[in-house]
């Protein structure tokens, strides 16, 4: 073989080695930029409206709207993806009205319906894994029963307290009279007691709290419930605009605990958990988790008051940049909102341009977004808030719910029709 014969011969070998380098340069390019897109958060997206006569009840399996009909109202379950489970449907006169309650997991539901003015009878209606309605009609009326006689009656103070626990329980929490409570359990009305004043039950149960910071613990006791000696007072604090799914939500934790808006945890004894300067808005509505938050220390947490467990991540130090947020129920997720941080020579070229400055004033909520945070802290979507508003056709929220995987957004804003509010589902 001659010279040139020889050079092409060594040619051919070198070309497929180097096919070979660039195939192996460009799929480690490809993967970093998959690796890349996989790390960018996703966006969430209008996918679904509703309407709803009644504040949203939620629960990890899925959320409850309303509907007003002629013959009283429909309550409509529907699973994270808006999808409608099923529609049960309670009949209302015109002088009665309706509590329901949806247990934490999403298995039990249950009404209340009550006579308003006077209150001569309380009929529970109960569905459990769809199955139902069963009825249950409350004693406490009945004169000819012994055993609730000395219930007595003094006039209404108040609404019906009902609470669907996980196993299928229902208390109800009658506020007038002597107070009297009940647990509906296997079909007929197990045990019953009285409690110390007028309050809000919590998540599973186990403990109450009344309007003004009074606190027991609730246990049930063969056919009796009965109360701790102990009433704690508590400072509850107030909550913002994403307050509370949860009647008194703010504070109610499970275990037969109770979370103060200072961050200190009580139990029926007394303080478990010490204030550490953590603040907070609401519990998950199983009461097993909250998001808390130090600015001056640019530090945030989902903490659970039940087991001590939590996670933190960062945040702005600044007052004026953090807004808040919640927790998902399965304590994996934390939904925030906060302002982008413009850098400092952008801001200083801003103030120097004509108007600039009383642009970003009147369009401050743009900077603003919503972020959803996984454990460790990773951001996986994130939402902004001037967007978030338009979609619901005005300038705040009612109600803002978050699922426990965290892919979807559930608010609730003013209806152009006064009696219902806008219902949109957001998913990334």
């Amino acid at each position: 073989m001659n010279e040139p014969e020889k050079a092409a011969a060594t040619t051919r070998k070198r070309a497929p080695r180097r096919c070979r380098g660039l195939l192996i340069i460009f799929s480690l390019l490809l993967l970093l930029a998959a690796f890349g897109w996989w790390r960018m958060p996703r966006t969430y997206r209008v996918v679904a409206r509703y309407s709803t006569s009644e504040t949203l009840l939620s629960s990890s399996a899925g959320f409850v709207t309303t509907e007003s009909i002629p013959t009283g109202k429909q309550y409509i379950l529907r699973d994270w993806s808006g999808t409608e489970q099923r529609c049960m449907t309670v009949e209302l006169s015109h002088d009665t009205t309706a509590y329901p309650s949806l247990s934490p997991n999403g298995r039990t539901f249950a009404v209340a319906v009550a006579v308003i003015m006077p209150p001569d009878a309380c009929l529970v209606e109960l569905w459990r894994d769809g199955a139902g309605p069963k009825r249950y009609k409350l004693p406490f009326a009945d004169s000819e029963s012994v055993a609730w006689r000395s219930l007595g009656y003094e006039g209404y103070q108040g609404h019906i307290e009902i609470r669907a626990l996980d196993n299928g329980d229902i208390l109800v929490h009658l506020p007038f009279g002597k107070r009297p409570i009940y647990l509906i359990r296997d079909g007929c009305i197990a045990a019953c007691g009285i409690l110390p004043f007028i309050g809000f039950l919590a998540p599973d149960g186990k403990a109450c709290i009344s309007y003004n910071g009074e606190y027991v613990r609730v246990t049930v006791k063969g056919r009796h419930i009965v109360t701790s000696h102990h009433q704690r007072h508590l400072h509850l604090g107030g909550v913002n605009i994403m307050h509370s799914i949860v009647r008194g939500g703010d504070v109610f934790c499970a275990g037969g605990r109770v979370m103060a808006s200072d961050g200190a945890v009580f139990d029926h004894i007394g303080q478990v958990v010490k204030p550490d300067g953590w603040e907070h808005d609401e519990l998950t509505v199983d009461g097993c988790y909250t998001l808390q938050w130090q600015r001056d220390k640019g530090r945030a947490r989902v903490f659970s008051p039940v087991t001590g467990e939590s996670w933190d991540f960062a945040i702005p130090r600044e007052d004026d940049r953090f807004e808040g947020g919640i927790a998902s129920q399965d304590g994996r997720h934390a939904l925030v909102v906060d302002k982008t941080a413009l850098p400092k020579s952008v801001l200083t070229l801003l103030d120097r341009i004509h108007m600039a400055s009383d642009w970003l004033m009147e369009h401050d909520e743009r900077l603003y977004q919503m972020r959803l945070l996984e454990k460790p802290g990773r951001t996986r979507a994130t939402i902004n808030v001037e967007h978030l508003l338009k979609s619901c056709g005005g300038d705040y929220l009612n109600q803002l719910l978050l699922s426990p995987d965290g892919r979807v957004i559930i608010v609730t804003a003013d209806s152009q029709d006064e009696s219902e509010e806008d219902v949109i589902l957001f998913r990334w």
